[in-house]
């Protein structure tokens, strides 16, 4: 946790420089996509998402759709995790809207 914390105090220094440089670009935003995966993790049931520890490894590689389903298990979109690494569209839908509105 402290190396992301510190990572993230290091981002925030450098998107205010990269702000004070390029002040013609109007409102740079930073958004804390860490926050947005614990609050995430933290209301997994009340998102719709059955497993927010693991993942199921028929969906591991991949899926041609949000809503894809194997026989005998619960649909993609009802796992947080895709794989070990990357977490399934509900969880990257989740974050774009909220990203949506802090830019609308």
């Amino acid at each position: 946790m402290a190396s992301t914390d510190d990572f993230n105090k290091q981002l925030a220094q450098r998107v205010k420089k990269f702000q004070k440089a390029y002040k013609d670009l109007g409102q740079v935003i930073l958004y804390d996509a860490h926050k947005m995966f614990n609050v995430q993790l933290d209301n997994a049931e009340v998102l719709g998402f059955v497993n927010a520890t693991g993942y199921n490894p028929a969906y591991q590689n991949g899926t041609p759709g949000s809503t894809y389903q194997i026989a005998g298990s619960k649909p993609v979109s009802s796992y947080f995790w895709l794989n070990s690494l990357h977490p399934t569209f509900g969880v990257h839908d989740i974050m774009a809207r909220a990203i949506s509105t802090i830019l609308s």
